[in-house]
């Protein structure tokens, strides 16, 4: 498990993210199941209103590099701690933590495993897809173009 209490606090709700995107690899030995457990506290141990996702990704061991979507509908998180709203919790995130879980829960499952995660996004909600997909194919030209350019030097 990792968790951020600086980089991803905020309100959610205000600023319409509708999901998060992560590239995730298993670099261990041992099959994960991948959650995001959000909270308004800094660890549940210590209480708060906490809400993780329904769905897990399966990584399988060893497995190579994926983008993983995380939505953060109400109907996408269950409240595994607290007796926060869902609305509370998106208007005052203080911790995003990523983590084992067979089923969604704030603490995780104890596992040895050697997770990597890179490149994490805040995605809009849904009403913003056109915008984000027009900026996702304008940077896939930019590096197709810049792949080319090194080709043609070689």
């Amino acid at each position: 498990m990792t968790f951020n209490q600086a980089q991803w606090a905020g309100n959610y709700a205000s600023g319409s993210i509708g999901a998060i995107l992560l590239f995730a690899r298993n670099l261990g030995a041992t099959d994960l199941q991948v959650r995001l457990a959000l909270g308004d506290a800094s660890a549940p141990a210590i209480g708060g209103t906490w809400f993780a996702t329904n769905v897990s990704v399966f990584l399988p061991a060893g497995s190579a590099w994926v983008p993983v979507i995380f939505h953060l509908g109400s109907g996408d998180l269950t409240r595994v701690a607290g007796t926060g709203t869902y609305a509370d919790v998106m208007q005052s995130v203080v911790t995003l933590r990523i983590l084992h879980s067979q089923a969604p829960s704030a603490f995780g499952d104890n596992v040895v495993a050697t997770l990597g995660v890179d490149r994490i996004v805040a995605l809009p909600e849904p009403g913003a897809t056109p915008t984000l997909l027009s900026g996702i194919t304008l940077l896939a030209s930019c590096g197709a173009l810049r792949a080319r350019r090194r080709r043609a030097k070689a």
